[in-house]
């Protein structure tokens, strides 16, 4: 789905309202239910791409999302034409390296470290999966890393939580809040394209997705969650840089 044209002088903020109703342009796949590794598969099939933040939360999430054939990572490089992995997280690193055989990896530092392996060629996308929510200023960090990598990375592919999830409206209902520790934001189609766009990418494509797998036993909450995309629990957004 795209933004439609009288939306977009709202994220610049040549216009201002506090009740906008923000409208989107369907097409067909919006009303697939594909799950976000599935859309991060059919973007970046056969294409150079950059995996930031590839390693997880821990060592041990590695193992069990391997297990189930959920780790982003291995969807990722089995799929792209390239998929360089880089994380600061020096031991995840060396684990991805040394004991599951990933070459094309590198302790790196996207904002400040040494960067020569991802400036020494071009780039498609650099995928930024479930890490925006993570950081304490995500315009300033965005805005960082277009300004670093503009002339050799064509675009960015961000995926994050959406505020909209029906669980944590099925939650709400009871006074609780279902949310990872870490996380300092829940984001909209909406907010997500704010913040990009202050960051100064140029928003080509919104989507919305399920984490996780998608199950065949559970029919009627699949056909809902086709029929209404702004119920699912993960947002992938394309912004050019």
């Amino acid at each position: 789905m795209r933004l439609t044209h009288k939306i977009i002088p709202y994220l610049s903020g040549e216009a201002f309202s506090n009740g906008l109703k923000v409208e989107f342009d369907m097409d067909a796949d919006d009303h697939r239910l594909i799950s976000r590794l599935e859309w991060l598969e059919r973007i970046c099939k056969n294409k150079k791409i950059i995996h930031g933040g590839c390693v997880d939360h821990s060592l041990e999430q590695i193992e069990h999302k391997l297990a189930r054939n959920k780790w982003a990572h291995s969807r990722l490089a089995a799929c792209a034409a390239r998929c360089l992995g880089v994380d600061k997280n020096k031991a995840g690193i060396d684990y991805l390296s040394h004991t599951l055989g990933y070459r094309d990896v590198a302790c790196i530092d996207l904002i400040d470290g040494d960067c020569g392996v991802i400036t020494a060629t071009s780039w498609d996308y650099l995928v930024l999966g479930e890490i925006l929510e993570h950081i304490n200023n995500p315009v300033e960090f965005l805005r960082s890393l277009a300004d670093r990598y503009r002339k050799i990375i064509k675009a960015f592919i961000i995926t994050v939580p959406n505020a909209f999830d029906e669980g944590n409206q099925r939650f709400a209902k009871y006074d609780v809040e279902s949310i990872n520790s870490d996380h300092r934001y829940w984001f909209t189609p909406y907010t997500i394209c704010k913040v990009a766009h202050t960051a100064g990418l140029a928003i080509n494509s919104v989507r919305t997705c399920q984490n996780g797998v998608i199950k065949r036993r559970h029919p009627w909450r699949n056909w809902r969650l086709a029929r209404r995309p702004f119920l699912r629990n993960g947002i992938i957004l394309i912004a050019h840089t």
